[in-house]
């Protein structure tokens, strides 16, 4: 894929405190219709994305990838990322405090595929551009779909 130009967002980096109302919120879930390209930016938490339509590039460190739907996305906080060519895009975010892994670890680990995104993957991750993302399958996909 050839490199293109991703701009600076305007907010560069996205606070706790402007995206949960109160320090209770520990998780904040949204969908993102992007029409077009959302600058490079950093967040102060984890951020969970799955592409529901469309298709467009992920830039997560200076690493560029095609994404469509199925694709999932765990992004670090400090870790920076954006979106660009896209083509009727949605995603949905899930926007998770560190905190929130913390206070609930014992109750996380018991859940299929926990251990794998959010322990073993920062390790893989580090020769990875420093995030973890993969394709769903079409059954995964579509079983998951009407729950976000």
């Amino acid at each position: 894929m050839d490199k293109q130009q991703i701009d600076i967002h305007s907010t560069p980096l996205w606070k706790a405190s402007e995206w949960f109302p109160s320090k209770a919120s520990m998780v904040h879930c949204y969908y993102h219709y992007l029409g077009n390209s959302i600058g490079l930016h950093q967040n102060e938490f984890y951020e969970m994305d799955i592409v529901v339509a469309g298709k467009g590039t992920h830039v997560l460190a200076k690493q560029e990838i095609a994404v469509s739907p199925g694709y999932v996305c765990i992004i670090p906080p400090q870790m920076q990322h954006g979106y660009l060519n896209n083509e009727n895009l949605n995603v949905f975010h899930a926007l998770i405090r560190s905190a929130f892994l913390e206070r609930y670890f014992q109750e996380l680990q018991s859940l299929p595929g926990f251990t794998l995104l959010f322990e073993i993957s920062p390790y893989i991750a580090k020769s990875n551009a420093g995030s973890i993302s993969f394709r769903m399958n079409e059954e995964s996909f579509s079983e998951i779909v009407p729950d976000i």
